[in-house]
């Protein structure tokens, strides 16, 4: 019989995705056959597919009605009672089509997989899906069903290794090689994924979503000019990608492209803008800036745009999708040098407006049940438990609560584990990845039902900054790990270092404060401390006065630049070493800044600026010990940084600023016995610099006290026994 030229030309519409086209023709072509099975089959794909699950069911229906014993009739109304709902109607009907069928097909099994997942049974739907590749080995369909119910178990591994299965069965599939990128970026492991978005990519580079993705996942590895790329090429091919526009902002500014984040978040004549994409153009602030005044117009229109987002709220209705993903923190606001407690109450407010919006329970004050009886379960989130300022501070909280009386639980929220990672995880109780949202951390916090909740840092990362806005356990704490209030009040405590706070500090939190003595953590001395290099190992002069200045660029307020023109006037032999961004602009913008000042000075450059790249730890610790003054800066002191300093028994000169974030380095100096590195001001700050550089004798003298009273200062237990014990008495509070 010679095929029927309508449904050939109904098939070739629907090889175009022309299906409502090819809709129109088939109903045109049942009114005049009203028995067409081949059209009624085709019909409910359409309906299936175009998600009008009754419109499906319909069809099937009158496919049954044809013939009660067609298998393909109850096979469509299978699939329609699944779309619609009615789990245990598709159940029925596949369970009748199983006593009938001579072989059980893949799409049959999946079929079958699809209605035990809807129905809960992951364990038999796992079997159906398993059972339908055995049927058809490269059945896309059936690998996804097992990813689904995979995830739905929690078992990420056994999810990847599916995905590791087909990629190696259908190497040519662009969907095998994304949704394995999926399952690693879930486990953290981006590097992994970045590796398979790249080959999804080059076998279908039209694919907008696959660049989104992999810039994506560029950007959380801080890999910022190929997410730039790649989110450039999915803006190309599909415009209207509201997620690549916002993101593209966010990473354009931390390239140092200021004007161009600006643009992208609001292009001229852009409308239609997200909520989302509206509050990181309100808020964006500058990695460097000019000058004071330049900071000071900054932040004035960040304080404008705050109110604005609290307006616009009143008309908006951003989504929970949008609420619980956002990708805006306060991270910059603390370099100012301001009293920011005003503007932190003022966005932790929005958050909370918006999370109410979607998830009102996740908001309310009263405080959960605290469990009774048996240890205190304490769980720390944070996606920094690796190499980095926050692992090394906190690595020691968690591996020294007392078993006996703690049960410490780790959520890790961050990407490729590491050496610090693994530590932490061996020191835990529990340790749990958990990637994807607020909303998905939130729910597993929930479920752990810990009866303290400490986020060491909030404010470095987004997902923090929205969780800090929920009640998700009958005590919730921040620390140090970013050095300033969250605003919150919802975080019941603060925990800091009571030698580094000023008076008065109880005004700057909205948080009740928990002080510890010391550093506030048990600070491994670093080993192998230094590398003994000469200075033209680094490419420095060894017959001029080194001051090196050890913070990353964006930290270096404005206020910093007289200082270092102060020092450059009196020393004929002074070279200021600074430390290169990762980013070309950033460091440009740096160096034009202070250019400007030198020139508005009337001096010359004549070589007295240097910058050395980015080095490993024990590199640059060596750069340190070559200094003959370590200047620190004033309003945002070292941490980590004046550390790795003392470590190597470098000569850190420090000007306390009037908040905790810039008493750092002034109250290490306390504990190691030399407070004349400590100055009441800017004169007396330049003044113990020059002397330090000029008076070898002075300098060597100050070091080996460093030396040798660096165990007061690294290694200490006492701060940890006090966090126990406010741990126990905040508990007992709740009880």
């Amino acid at each position: 019989m010679p095929p029927d030229p309508q449904l050939a030309k109904v098939d070739a519409l629907l090889s175009k995705g022309a299906l409502e086209e090819a809709n129109r023709l088939l109903e045109g072509m049942l009114q005049a056959a009203p028995a067409g099975r081949d059209l009624l089959i085709r019909l409910a794909d359409i309906a299936l597919v175009g998600k009008r699950p009754v419109a499906a069911l319909a069809y099937a229906d009158r496919l049954v009605e044809l013939d009660h014993a067609d298998n393909d009739a109850l096979f469509y109304k299978a699939k329609a009672e699944l779309a619609c709902g009615n789990t245990a109607a598709a159940l029925d009907l596949t369970n009748a089509l199983d006593q009938r069928l001579a072989s059980r097909t893949a799409p049959f099994l999946l079929l079958k997989g699809k209605i035990l997942a809807a129905m809960d049974d992951y364990q038999s739907a796992g079997q159906a899906f398993e059972a339908a590749l055995a049927a058809d080995s490269h059945y896309a369909q059936a690998y996804e069903g097992l990813d689904h119910v995979l995830y739905r178990q929690g078992d990420l591994q056994q999810a990847q290794a599916v995905w590791k299965r087909h990629t190696a069965q259908t190497p040519d599939s662009p969907i095998a090689w994304t949704k394995l990128a999926e399952v690693l970026s879930a486990l953290g492991e981006t590097d992994e994924a970045q590796v398979c978005l790249e080959r999804a990519a080059a076998l279908d580079p039209g694919n907008p979503g696959t660049w989104h993705a992999l810039g994506h996942v560029y950007s959380e590895c801080w890999k910022f000019e190929k997410a730039e790329s790649c989110l450039q090429r999915a803006i190309e091919l599909d415009p209207r990608r509201e997620g690549c526009k916002s993101l593209l902002g966010l990473i354009r500014n931390e390239l140092g492209d200021t004007r161009g984040a600006l643009a992208a978040l609001n292009p001229p004549g852009g409308t239609g803008m997200s909520f989302s994409r509206c509050l990181y153009h309100a808020l964006l602030l500058p990695q460097i800036y000019e000058s004071r005044e330049d900071l000071y117009r900054w932040r004035e229109r960040y304080s404008g745009g705050l109110a604005a987002m609290h307006a616009a709220l009143e008309s908006s209705s951003p989504g929970p999708e949008e609420v619980f993903n956002l990708s805006q923190t306060n991270f910059l606001l603390a370099y100012q040098g301001r009293d920011d407690l005003l503007l932190h109450r003022e966005y932790a407010r929005l958050l909370r407006r918006l999370i109410a919006r979607t998830r009102p329970d996740l908001v309310e004050r009263d405080r959960p049940s605290a469990r009774r009886g048996g240890r205190i379960r304490v769980a720390f989130v944070s996606s920094y438990f690796r190499e980095c300022t926050v692992g090394h501070y906190f690595r020691s909280w968690i591996g020294s609560l007392d078993p006996s009386r703690f049960e410490s639980v780790v959520i890790y929220t961050g990407n490729q584990p590491d050496a610090t990672t693994r530590a932490i995880t061996a020191s835990a109780e529990n340790f749990i990845i958990q990637r994807g949202g607020a909303l998905k951390v939130a729910t597993t916090i929930l479920e752990l039902q810990p009866d303290i909740l400490i986020y060491p840092e909030i404010g470095m990362q987004s997902t923090n900054c929205v969780l800090a806005n929920m009640r998700l356990a009958p005590v919730q704490c921040a620390a140090w790990g970013h050095p300033v209030t969250t605003g919150s009040d919802l975080v019941d405590y603060y925990f800091t270092c009571s030698r580094m706070e000023p008076p008065g500090s109880p005004g700057h939190y909205a948080e009740s404060l928990l002080e510890l003595p010391g550093l506030g953590t048990k600070y491994a001395l670093p080993s192998p401390v230094v590398h003994k290099l000469a200075p033209e190992a680094f490419s420095l002069p060894s017959d001029r006065h080194l001051y090196v200045c050890p913070q990353s660029l964006f930290k270096i307020h404005p206020d910093n630049d007289r200082l270092y023109l102060e020092i450059l006037a009196a020393d004929d032999k002074a070279v200021i070493v600074f430390f290169q961004s990762e980013y070309r602009r950033v460091t440009q913008s740096f160096l034009d800044r202070i250019m400007r000042a030198m020139a508005d000075r009337g001096m010359p450059p004549r070589n007295q600026i240097k910058f050395l790249p980015r080095l490993s730890p024990v590199l640059f610790r060596s750069v340190l010990a070559l200094a003959d003054a370590v200047l620190d800066t004033v309003h945002w002191s070292g941490g980590n940084t004046s550390l790795d300093a003392l470590s190597a028994g470098a000569t850190v000169v420090t000007l306390p600023g009037a908040f905790m974030r810039g008493r750092q380095s002034k109250a290490m100096l306390e504990i190691l016995g030399v407070p004349e590195l400590i100055a009441d001001n800017s004169e007396d700050y330049v003044a113990i610099a020059l002397r330090l550089a000029a008076d070898a004798q002075y300098r060597e003298a100050i070091r080996q006290r460093i030396l040798a009273n660096r165990e007061e200062l690294f290694g200490r237990s006492e701060p940890l026994h006090a966090l126990a014990l406010h741990l126990e008495r905040i508990h007992a509070s709740t009880q």
